[in-house]
Formats: C-alpha cells, sequence, structure tokens
C-alpha cells in the first residue's frame, strides 16, 4: 500500500456529496491522490470504491463532500470495511459516535486517529509497511501446528514477524477477533484447514478484512467465487498464488 496525506483542510468542506460536480471531483482525486491504486483498479474499479464510499458513508449519517472524500480515502488506504475491521477498533467507534455533535466532528476526528493510526503503521515515509510486504512474501503457506491455541501462537508469531508495528496495535482481543475472523472467511469459501485460516488471516491482516471483495484485490474475488468448484485445498493454494503475484508487482 502507498501513504497519501489527508490535509486537514479537506474536512472543512460542507457541500452536499449529491452535487453534480462531487462525482466528477471525487473521481479525478482518486485518480490524482492514488495513482498506484488506479492503475490496478481500472475505470469500472474506481467507479465501484467511489460508489461503496459513497453507500456506506451514508450508512453512517455522512452526506457532505469532504466526509465522504475522507471515507473513500480511507476505504483506499486501509481497505474495504474498514469501519468493521476487528484490527481498527477505533474506526468504527468514531463512525457510530452519537455523542458527537455532527458529521464534520465524526469526520475530523476519524482524520486525526487515521492520521496517527498510518504514521504509526505503515511509516511516515511507507518503510514498515513496504518491509511487511516483502517479508510476507517469503512466509510460508502451511502452518506447522495443528488447531488449538497452538495454531494461534503460531498465527500470532507469524503476524508479528511480517508487520510487528502494525502488530503492537492490536490488543490480544483484537488479534483473536482477526484469527477467527480469517477462519470464518476460509469457511465461508469451503477450507476448514489451517492452511486456509492462515492465508485468509494473513490477507486480512495484510489487505483489510474486507479484501474478498474489494475490486482492488480482484484476483482474490476470482479466485474464490469464480472459482467456486474446485477442490478448497486447490483455491487456498492459487490463492497465495495470486497474492504472491500481485505483492511482486506492487512492490516492484
Amino acid at each position: 500500500m502507498i501513504r497519501v496525506r489527508i490535509r486537514a483542510e479537506q474536512i472543512a468542506v460542507f457541500e452536499s456529496a449529491d452535487s453534480t460536480h462531487f462525482m466528477l471531483r471525487i473521481f479525478q482525486h482518486v485518480r490524482e491522490a492514488f495513482p498506484k491504486h488506479s492503475s490496478l483498479l481500472g475505470e469500472p474499479g474506481i467507479r465501484e470504491v467511489v460508489r461503496y464510499g459513497i453507500e456506506q458513508s451514508r450508512a453512517f449519517g455522512l452526506s457532505r463532500q469532504s466526509p465522504v472524500s475522507l471515507f473513500i480515502d480511507l476505504t483506499l488506504l486501509l481497505g474495504r470495511s474498514f469501519h468493521a475491521d476487528p484490527q481498527m477498533p477505533w474506526a468504527g467507534d468514531i463512525l457510530s459516535d452519537t455523542s458527537l455533535p455532527d458529521e464534520l466532528t465524526r469526520a475530523q476526528r476519524l482524520h486525526a486517529a487515521a492520521t496517527r493510526y498510518l504514521d504509526i503503521v505503515s511509516g511516515p515515509e511507507n518503510e514498515f509497511i513496504d518491509a511487511a510486504q516483502r517479508r510476507c512474501m517469503y512466509e510460508p503457506a502451511h502452518a506447522q501446528t495443528g488447531s488449538g491455541s497452538g495454531f494461534v501462537r503460531e498465527v500470532s508469531v507469524r503476524l508479528e514477524r511480517i508487520w510487528p508495528e502494525k502488530y503492537r496495535q492490536m490488543d490480544e482481543e483484537s488479534r483473536l477477533a482477526l484469527i477467527q475472523g480469517g477462519a470464518a472467511k476460509a469457511r465461508a469459501y469451503g477450507s476448514d484447514s489451517e492452511t486456509g485460516t492462515l492465508v485468509c488471516t494473513a490477507l486480512m491482516y495484510m489487505l483489510g478484512s474486507g479484501f474478498d471483495e474489494d475490486p482492488l484485490f480482484s484476483w482474490a474475488h476470482r479466485v474464490l467465487v469464480d472459482a467456486a468448484g474446485q477442490d478448497p485445498a486447490v483455491r487456498i493454494e492459487a490463492l497465495h498464488s495470486s497474492a504472491l503475484a500481485y505483492l511482486e508487482q506492487w512492490c516492484g
């Protein structure tokens, strides 16, 4: 992933996101602020990210241009469903905080929290996330231990080894929720193996908990959904191979 600085003054705009000019501006903003993402997404993918961001923003009562634009930016930076990701509980907490007086205040609070988080986790110059992506490419896909507490410990050790800066931002409850989410996602695609859980957990960790529905990672959707008739073990292996190819392309 890359870092994009979110300027505080972006949060001070009050115009409605229903403006006819907003769509043109937000498309242009995504292309200019996220050129690498845009290249991988293509025009249909950009439209889908914007559509999703606008619809999901409305679910949280965001209707002004700057809060909606921020939500779209964070979808690209933190991953689809970042607001429900157990790795970042602060995002959903802020968006759902009814004690905050208005959407502009929530957007300002979300902007500040996301900026702090990205500085700590990705690094001021993306150095932490770049290193994590390189380490992930050399991490074996198969679990060494069986199920149970030993497996949870192994996954935790691997996550910390891959991306220690992010690992330290999660408490034990969040880490366990992430691994449980990886197991649930693997089962949803027909795999109840430790390898399936390990691969899905690692991809949630690196790409966001909604990676399988994210147009930025359309290769995951093709492997998991379009090839639904394949043996689950074959699909998990194909998912891992596709993830490695993506990381090599991104890092390259």
